[in-house]
């Protein structure tokens, strides 16, 4: 029997790299799952959107996310939420953070997060799990990305908060992604001076020799939200290749 047979599941921030790698693996656990992503008809990603069935949906929006509850039926009850929706500014120390940048860092990357939540508690159902999707950055000290790093911090504390506000009905845990290698790491990278040397010097920091693959990130989300991990709140799990060591 799959583990997540009869189980609904909300992934955001879905349309690509780990949010669509997640939501591949909950639906291949037996899991129904819902993508929601704010990029889905963009000309980056819309024929790869409308293969997976995204719904549109800016996350750090409350009408939005209400607009997407009575679209996919939410109300009828939920059992998973990944909260993933998130972006990444360029590389800048705080005093040469712009006001825009920061703000819009803090409402993607967090607000989407209280957003979401908010909505989608009162229709979980007992036994449920969220999982929110944090970063490596939110454990270290990296030059040049003061905002990212503040937003994701921000998230590891608000998991443990909702972790004892939550208990004993469902349960909520974080990842921390290491250095993975998808669009919004390229992104970041291409911004950096040298971007193929910035790559390479990431590379080599990792112990286990190479760069995360959203599969990386979907394995540890799929036991954290699952069955085998039923007393488990609370916690923070780096997956990054020994590179928080």
């Amino acid at each position: 029997m799959l583990l997540m047979s009869g189980r609904r599941a909300l992934v955001t921030g879905a349309a690509r790299g780990i949010g669509r790698a997640v939501a591949e693996r909950l639906r291949k656990e037996g899991a129904e799952v819902i993508l929601a992503d704010r990029e889905v008809g963009s000309n980056a990603g819309a024929g790869r959107a409308a293969a997976l069935d995204v719904l549109p949906c800016d996350c750090a929006d409350e009408a939005d996310v209400d607009r997407l509850f009575e679209r996919a039926g939410l109300a009828a009850g939920l059992d998973i939420l990944v909260n993933n929706a998130g972006s990444q500014p360029g590389p800048a120390a705080l005093h040469r953070t712009v006001p825009t940048d920061w703000d819009a860092t803090i409402r993607n990357n967090l607000r989407s997060v209280y957003v979401v939540s908010r909505r989608a508690i009162p229709v979980m159902r007992d036994g449920g799990a969220i999982l929110n999707i944090g970063s490596l950055l939110a454990l270290r000290g990296v030059p040049d990305c003061a905002a990212y790093s503040a937003s994701k911090a921000a998230i590891a504390g608000l998991t443990r908060s909702m972790a004892r506000d939550l208990a004993p009905r469902i349960r909520v845990n974080c990842l921390h992604p290491g250095a993975i290698d998808t669009r919004m790491f390229d992104t970041y990278v291409r911004r950096t001076r040298s971007p193929a040397a910035e790559r390479e010097r990431i590379r080599a920091t990792i112990p286990l020799g190479r760069l995360g693959a959203p599969e990386d990130i979907a394995a540890a989300a799929a036991f954290l939200v699952g069955p085998e991990a039923a007393w488990i709140t609370g916690i923070e799990i780096p997956v990054d290749g020994g590179d928080s060591l």
